[in-house]
């Protein structure tokens, strides 16, 4: 079953909005069932650009927040899998436990590859140069 998404335009971007709706009603001959395909199309199109041109920079200097995330991947499992809420008591075991640090730490564990989807849970990530380093520091 597919989900129902908003957005809000402004009145000069509802002018391009508008535009691609005729362009997939001439492309298809109609609205219904071929909109949200074009739609999906143009973001997987967009995203891999974005993907493509975006990689985040290996620090070289390391923050608190980079020393807590080397601590919270050094006490990930690495020969198996785990659920959400025992990557969320490993983080506030490091870090806190209020939401916003949770979602903070979760989101740099999954952006740095620290840590990777494995279906309905995680895994560990690959070590990488910079997270040795940061755990090393003091």
């Amino acid at each position: 079953m597919a989900n129902t998404v908003g957005i809000r335009v402004d009145a000069e971007e509802r002018k391009i909005w508008n535009r691609f709706k005729n362009a997939t009603i001439r492309k298809y001959g109609k609205l219904h069932g071929a909109f949200s395909k074009e739609v999906m199309e143009a973001i997987k199109a967009r995203l891999a650009v974005l993907e493509a041109e975006q990689h985040t920079p290996i620090p070289t200097t390391f923050s608190s927040f980079h020393r807590r995330l080397a601590a919270i991947f050094y006490t990930l499992p690495n020969d198996r899998s785990f659920n959400e809420t025992f990557l969320e008591m490993m983080i506030e075991n490091q870090a806190g436990g209020d939401k916003r640090t949770l979602t903070k730490y979760r989101r740099g564990l999954i952006i740095w590859e620290m840590i990777v989807r494995d279906g309905g849970s995680f895994r560990r990530g690959q070590e990488r140069e910079w997270i040795k380093l940061a755990g090393e520091e003091k």
